[in-house]
């Protein structure tokens, strides 16, 4: 019985051992693998593409301010189209941590908008990766295009979501694309009469409806 309750003991013990021993094990390997593929560079394919209507906010509203009013002078409904270069454009003049968030860039990739930007972390620097969806939404009495953040990498590493609630209203600072239809811009007597908006391949959609016309919600399907 003695020898019966020593080998129980003896057994409980190497099994301690071997957790104390394994558990810690797969903690560096876990933690090994979560480094490396958040050092991974993300795939996300060529560079902002599209025309380049202006390198500030207010040159891109500019560009697109007489054709839209020639458009809807004509029709009930407008629409403009932001190429990946102008979303960039927008995205750096509102980066909300110049310090911290460096090479800002904007894709459209699988009906969403993909933002991205070098992060330091301590001597490292990781590509941090942005997948946002967006919509045309009316607060109060205001019509804004607004944003949700559906995801959040670093590198090839999907974060947890506790992790991107965090960092949600930077995101959403940056993809200020309302901002087009602001003070200081010549879209601004436009910005009530947004129907909505939409990714496609040419770029980000945004519709407007005439003044007195009803709006059409399904205009930015691709």
């Amino acid at each position: 019985m003695r020898e019966s309750r020593s080998a129980r003991s003896d057994g409980g013990l190497a099994r301690g051992c071997c957790l104390a021993v394994l558990v810690p094990l797969a903690l560096v390997a876990l933690l090994a693998w979560s480094v490396d593929r958040a050092l991974a560079a993300p795939d996300l394919g060529a560079g902002p593409r599209g025309p380049d209507h202006g390198e500030s906010q207010t040159a891109i509203a500019a560009v697109f301010a007489q054709p839209l009013a020639a458009q809807l002078a004509a029709h009930p409904h407008g629409v403009i189209t932001l190429s990946e270069h102008d979303l960039t454009v927008i995205a750096n003049e509102h980066n909300p941590n110049r310090e911290s968030y460096h090479h800002l860039t904007v894709r459209i990739r699988d009906d969403l908008l993909v933002l991205s930007a070098d992060v330091a972390v301590g001597p490292l620097t990781v590509r941090a990766v942005a997948h946002v969806g967006v919509a045309v939404e009316q607060r109060g009495a205001q019509t804004v295009i607004a944003t949700s953040l559906r995801e959040l990498d670093a590198g090839q590493l999907t974060l947890p979501g506790w992790f991107r609630d965090r960092y949600r209203a930077q995101v959403s600072r940056s993809m200020s694309i309302s901002s087009l239809f602001g003070v200081g811009t010549v879209l601004r007597g436009f910005a009530g009469d947004m129907d909505c908006v939409g990714p496609s391949a040419a770029g980000l959609r945004i519709s407007l409806h005439r003044p007195g016309d009803a709006a059409q919600p399904d205009a930015c399907a691709a």
